[in-house]
C-alpha cells in the first residue's frame, strides 16, 4: 500500500493506493504522480469530481471493478470511447455512470486522514466551480 497526499484548495488530505487490489493500475498511475491539475465535477455519478487533464494508464482491464461507489474512494476511470482517463475522488453518494447507464471504474485507493475537511473541499468544486489540486506520494 502506497501513502498519497492530495492538497484541494488550501487543504490536505491523506489517503493510500492499493497495491494489492490494483496492483497493474497503480503501477500504471505511479510515474504520472505527482499531478497538477484543476477539478471538474463529474455530471452523471453523484458527489465525485475528476481530474481536467487525462492520464492514460494502458492498463486494459478494470481492477477492483466497482459502479456503486464510498466517500473517500479514489478511482480511475478509463473510456477511450469518449477519450477519459481519469483519476477520480468521491465525496458522498456515487454511482458511476454515464447518461446510458452504469459504467465500472478500478478502486484504485481510499481517502483515510483529514477526511472531513477534505469532504467539504470537494463539495466547494459542485458549487463553486474547478478548484487546483496536486496528487502526490506521500514523503
Amino acid at each position: 500500500m502506497r501513502k498519497i497526499t492530495v492538497d484541494l484548495n488550501g487543504v490536505r488530505a491523506a489517503g493510500e493506493l492499493w497495491d494489492d487490489r490494483a496492483p497493474k493500475t497503480v503501477a500504471a498511475l505511479l510515474p504520472h504522480l505527482p499531478i497538477t491539475d484543476r477539478t471538474i465535477h463529474v455530471r452523471w455519478s453523484g458527489a465525485a469530481w475528476r481530474t481536467e487533464k487525462n492520464y492514460p494508464l494502458n492498463v486494459g482491464e478494470i481492477e477492483n471493478r466497482a459502479t456503486w461507489l464510498e466517500r473517500g474512494d479514489v478511482i480511475y476511470y478509463d473510456d477511450p470511447r469518449h477519450d477519459l482517463y481519469k483519476v477520480a475522488f468521491i465525496y458522498g453518494e456515487s454511482q458511476w455512470r454515464d447518461p446510458k447507464g452504469e459504467l465500472y471504474v478500478a478502486r484504485i485507493g481510499k481517502m483515510t486522514q483529514n477526511v472531513d475537511a477534505f469532504i467539504k473541499a470537494c463539495e466547494q468544486v459542485l458549487f463553486h466551480g474547478p478548484k487546483s489540486v496536486v496528487i502526490r506520494l506521500a514523503q
